[in-house]
């Protein structure tokens, strides 16, 4: 998806030597909000987003130096892991368009250096360190950005339910998260979309044409409740024929989380959270969902 977020990252265990802080409990008189967030305060419970009043889930970050994370996929690897959407492709639109997709799409995931005001988000208390972002993502108004996260299931059991409320499986290119028990054990997993039966992406719409995505990361263990918990991105996106290629409509994670949300109102308890990754299409502010 065109000025979506760049693939540079594979799965690779990733240090940060970064001591960890513990952090308050934060209410929502307390909390302060970030410029352009778009929120009012109504209570010392309540904080209203987008007309949504939601508690408030804490979050801290902290500064990292993004080199260490910053790996480019060669070629090959870039071929290998996407090799079910290029087939894909392939079949849509003939062999030397589906490459010349192909090849557009791995210069733009490598041709830029990761963003280099790199945070990392403790979610709450919880043993959770996020990378607030898809990918390794350059500095861009079009960063989607995490926007949800989801406690007690896993990204199989989110899928059930998800698919059960009309969505179904997504075809895209593999996206991938950083996450960790600590800011010492940061690793990149990804989210294979080249499944047309798969879990781990999304869509409520049709891949070539108008649709709300949703990119699923797996979870690592966590000691709070174990492997049972997973997080991702939901964008509103548009197949362009002009230029074989998605694009993002404006406010898209904005639109792409609140569509969500109203998918998952009737199975989930929710909460704000502020993820530290505002962009043009998106305010900062993700859901955490308590699915249990």
């Amino acid at each position: 998806m065109n000025g979506k977020i760049g693939m540079r990252a594979f799965s690779v265990l990733l240090t940060v030597l970064l001591v960890s802080v513990v952090m308050p409990a934060v209410s929502a008189q307390s909390l302060e909000i970030e410029s352009g967030s778009e929120c009012d305060m109504e209570d010392e419970k309540l904080v209203k987003i987008a007309n949504i009043s939601l508690p408030i889930m804490g979050s801290k970050t902290y500064s990292v130096d993004s080199a260490k994370y910053d790996r480019p996929m060669t070629k090959e690897e870039f071929q290998e892991t996407n090799a079910g959407y290029i087939k894909f492709l392939r079949e849509q639109f003939g062999d030397d368009k589906a490459q010349q997709i192909i090849d557009d799409a791995y210069a733009a995931a490598t041709t830029k250096a990761m963003r280099s005001d790199a945070t990392i988000v403790r979610v709450g208390l919880y043993d959770m360190y996020l990378w607030p972002h898809l990918n390794t993502v350059p500095n861009t108004s079009k960063d989607a950005g995490i926007n949800a996260i989801f406690l007690g299931k896993t990204v199989d059991e989110m899928a059930s339910i998800i698919k059960g409320n009309g969505w179904g499986s997504a075809l895209g290119l593999t996206e991938w998260g950083l996450h960790g028990l600590n800011l010492n054990n940061m690793v990149w997993t990804n989210s294979p979309g080249s499944n047309p039966l798969g879990n781990h992406q999304l869509e409520d719409g049709s891949a070539l044409g108008d649709r709300y995505h949703l990119v699923m990361i797996d979870g690592h263990y966590s000691s709070s409740i174990g492997d049972d918990w997973c997080y991702g991105n939901c964008h509103y996106e548009y197949w362009s024929w002009d230029d074989w290629d998605h694009f993002l409509y404006p406010d898209s994670s904005n639109v792409g989380r609140d569509h969500l949300y109203n998918a998952l109102s009737d199975d989930a308890s929710a909460s704000w959270i502020y993820l530290e990754n505002p962009s043009g299409i998106f305010n900062g502010w993700g859901y955490l969902f308590d699915m249990d």
